[in-house]
């Protein structure tokens, strides 16, 4: 008998990324300006701070800047695990069982 060998698929195996998602939240501390305006009467005397009546003429306007920090939320990828994929190849004996017939010829004499 001989045996001839051949690779056939026999199953594969999958290997696929979930992504699970959750939600966190950060708090952080914003500076934020706001602007006070007080009128106070001066009883005819000179400014002593502050913007004095010289300062601004009719229709003329001060601009006071009014700043906050603003904050942006960066995230960055973090490798948690490494998945590593290898086959590998066993070799052991098996058996298969065939019936095994053998011809002969034979012969006969008939008359002679």
């Amino acid at each position: 008998m001989q045996a001839k060998k051949k690779p056939v698929d026999v199953g594969e195996v999958r290997v696929r990324k979930e992504v699970h998602t959750e939600n966190q939240t950060i708090e952080v501390p914003v500076e934020r300006e706001e602007v006070v305006i007080e009128r106070t009467p001066v009883r005819g005397r000179a400014a002593s701070k502050g913007i004095s009546g010289d300062a601004i003429r009719e229709g003329e306007e001060i601009r006071v800047p009014v700043r906050e920090e603003q904050v942006n939320v960066n995230k960055e990828a973090v490798v948690t695990e490494e998945v590593r994929s290898a086959s590998e190849s066993f070799r052991r004996p098996r058996r298969f069982p065939e019936a095994s017939a053998r011809r002969r010829c034979t012969s006969t004499k008939k008359g002679m």
